[in-house]
């Protein structure tokens, strides 16, 4: 069929029918860090998403001293890329540079200040079209989405929040009073927007009631279940059925309070002592949440005591695909998630995980590949560890569960996505 092209990207003429409004991704934090936590992959995943099927999308930042947004620079376009992200983001180099020669003019400093701003506000600003969407994944501060999405109304855009969760605030135990605030002002903000999609059917629930309670809008409520594809990594990979070198356990996730890396640790420490004989290891993968945390200690502390246990921290998406394909199951203690991705992405690999029972973690566990159990118990934990590893029939049986399993794709989720922008409600 004919085309066209734009950034290298062929373009059917269905694909342009298809796609008859602009997407402005919003990702200033995506785009200034290295991080790539569960929101950052999905922005990134996202992004990628968007980028190959939809070519009227941009990915911007938002400028907060000029109230706009703005292309990316080659840095920023460069981290937004990394771990599977977008391609093709249209780089720009001069956006936050004025020449010199304006720090040389004969006048107060004052206006020297006025000319360089009027000088970034001219070299920042991009063409936008009115009736298309801004759309924000990842979390901003409550004031900057405030600003976005009056940014957004002036400029004909209907403003799109993806909703995460709510754990700071039901869990206010896990974060710390400032963070817990914060986040309450963001979710209040976000209630502005013209649609809220929320990432799962718990989160949906979850954000209803805040509207219903806390919110200052009332905004069209919808939700995406997310994807469980690494970008990059083939489901063709098969059950780790060789267990005569061992039997590795992986788990990932963040040195955070709520992914309850304690219970997991004290959970194996019961298994090693009472059955030593089993050939049985634990790699954690996963940044640190803060440094000053009690588990990075506890962590570093059970990694000198045990030869079993490593601590890998944060690693590339090659080097945790290697990890997945190495091991044989994977745990996943966290307590609450808005929506659990590591567990999907476990499945994605083939390989059964260990979860909890109760809210999203065990709506994701009762379709297959997975044993639910109170992680919270780390004595319950172990009996459900040890009752896996040492029944290699029903480790094998999960294994191929997991692979049979259907799991969406991040395209499937990003087409997905948009589908939702067209339900009624949200502007033409």
């Amino acid at each position: 069929m004919a085309g066209f092209c734009r950034n290298g990207l062929a373009v059917t003429r269905d694909m342009a029918v298809q796609r008859v409004n602009d997407i402005y991704v919003v990702v200033t934090h995506t785009s200034h860090t290295m991080d790539n936590t569960g929101i950052q992959r999905v922005t990134r995943s996202l992004c990628r998403a968007l980028e190959e099927d939809y070519p009227a999308v941009s990915f911007v930042s938002w400028a907060e001293d000029l109230q706009c947004l703005r292309p990316l620079d080659v840095q920023q376009a460069s981290r937004l890329g990394a771990y599977g992200g977008p391609v093709n983001t249209e780089p720009r180099t001069d956006l936050a540079h004025p020449p010199t020669w304006i720090g040389h003019l004969p006048v107060p400093r004052s206006i020297r200040r006025r000319i360089r701003e009027s000088w970034r506000r001219k070299h920042a600003a991009f063409r936008i079209r009115r009736g298309g969407w801004m759309v924000i994944p990842e979390w901003v501060t409550g004031r900057q989405m405030e600003d976005l999405v009056a940014y957004a109304k002036r400029q004909g855009l209907g403003s799109v929040a993806i909703f995460h969760d709510a754990i700071a605030l039901d869990y206010p135990e896990l974060v710390s009073q400032k963070f817990r605030e914060n986040h309450y002002e963001y979710l209040r903000s976000m209630t502005l927007c013209d649609q809220v999609i929320a990432n799962s059917r718990h989160s949906f629930e979850r954000f209803q009631r805040f509207i219903d309670e806390e919110g200052k809008g009332k905004p069209h409520l919808s939700y995406v279940e997310l994807a469980g594809e690494i970008i990059g990594c083939s489901r063709e990979a098969q059950a780790n059925e060789d267990l005569s070198k061992g039997i590795r356990a992986l788990c990932v996730g963040s040195l955070d309070p709520r992914k309850n890396h304690q219970a997991l640790l004290d959970a194996f420490e019961i298994i090693w002592t009472e059955h030593p004989s089993l050939p049985l290891e634990l790699t954690l993968v996963g940044g640190i949440y803060d440094e000053n945390n009690p588990i990075c200690r506890l962590v570093r502390d059970r990694c000198d005591r045990w030869p079993g246990l490593q601590w890998l921290g944060r690693v590339p998406d090659e080097v945790l695909s290697a990890e997945y394909q190495k091991c044989h199951l994977t745990c996943f203690p966290s307590v609450i998630e808005g929506f659990g991705l590591p567990i999907m992405e476990s499945l994605w690999h083939g390989r059964p995980c260990v979860c909890s029972k109760d809210a999203v973690m065990g709506e994701l566990a009762s379709g297959g590949g997975c044993v639910a159990t109170a992680v919270e118990d780390p004595v319950a934990m172990a009996r459900a560890i040890h009752a896996l590893v040492s029944d290699p029939k029903r480790l094998k049986a999960l294994a191929h569960e997991a692979l049979d399993r259907p799991i969406k794709t991040w395209r499937q989720y990003g087409r997905e996505f948009v589908d939702q922008l067209r339900k009624p409600g949200t502007p033409e």
